[in-house]
C-alpha cells in the first residue's frame, strides 16, 4: 500500500516539527512578454453615410462619446447619452473661409 499522510493527524500535536520535509520551491523565469493590446485605447463609432444614420445607432449607456465620422469626409457626428436621459448629438464640420476661399478660386480662373 502506500503512505497515507494526513496533516490533521499528527501524533506530535503541539510539538515543534523540525524535520518534516517541505515541497521544494521549483520557481520558474518568468519571461519578460510585452502584453500587447491589454491598454489600447479606442473610440466607440464607426464611419456612417449620414448624419440620419446616428439618429439610429446605439451608444453606450455609461455617457462616454462616440464617434461617428461621414464616409465622405464632410462631418464628424458625436453622440452621447444625458444625465437626463436624452442622447446628444454635435456636429462638427470643418471650417471654409469662404472670402478667401472665392478670392483663390476666382484669381486662379482669371489667370488662366
Amino acid at each position: 500500500m502506500y503512505n497515507q499522510y494526513n496533516p490533521y493527524m499528527n501524533r506530535f500535536y503541539g510539538q515543534q516539527q523540525t524535520n518534516i520535509p517541505q515541497p521544494m520551491d521549483l520557481s520558474i523565469q518568468q519571461q519578460n512578454t510585452p502584453q500587447m493590446g491589454l491598454n489600447r485605447a479606442f473610440l466607440n463609432g464607426k464611419q456612417v453615410e449620414s448624419i440620419d444614420i446616428v439618429k439610429t445607432l446605439e451608444i453606450p449607456l455609461d455617457g462616454s462619446i462616440s464617434y461617428f465620422p461621414l464616409v465622405n469626409g464632410t462631418a464628424i457626428a458625436t453622440k452621447q447619452l444625458t444625465q437626463d436621459g436624452t442622447s446628444k448629438i454635435t456636429i462638427y464640420e470643418p471650417k471654409v473661409n469662404k472670402r478667401k476661399f472665392l478670392n483663390n478660386f476666382y484669381g486662379s480662373v482669371a489667370k488662366k
